[in-house]
């Protein structure tokens, strides 16, 4: 299991999720679904840790899978949006104003690989 965060910030029913997500009969679209759900609550920190969090999933996922380090490095020097009308935060937004955070870190990503390879 990949849990990122103290484990102390892990409640009980997050551990059960955690675990049922790890599940292979659990996918993507149930992943999403259950994140975008209000039933479970939310971390109590987890204003102040997203960011970081988003971070340490997206090094994780660019690290362990080669055909995605590849497929962003031949980004080359190219921004990165996260094209989402909707979300002013980790995309785009509907007029291109949001704060677009999960390209910032996928470029962020990107040069911590190349500095790797150097």
């Amino acid at each position: 299991m990949i849990c990122i965060g103290p484990r102390s910030s892990i409640t009980s029913k997050h551990r059960s999720l955690l675990v049922l997500i790890e599940s292979s009969a659990f996918g993507r679209r149930e992943a999403k679904n259950l994140g975008q759900s209000r039933k479970v609550p939310l971390r109590e920190d987890g204003e102040d840790v997203k960011v970081d969090v988003m971070r340490r999933a997206v090094t994780a996922k660019f690290t362990t899978h080669t055909d995605l380090q590849i497929a962003l490095l031949s980004t080359g020097e190219q921004d990165l949006v996260e094209n989402a009308p909707s979300d002013y935060f980790w995309g785009s937004g509907a007029l291109g104003s949001g704060k677009n955070m999960l390209g910032q870190i996928l470029m962020q990503t990107r040069q911590q690989l190349r500095d790797q390879t150097n």
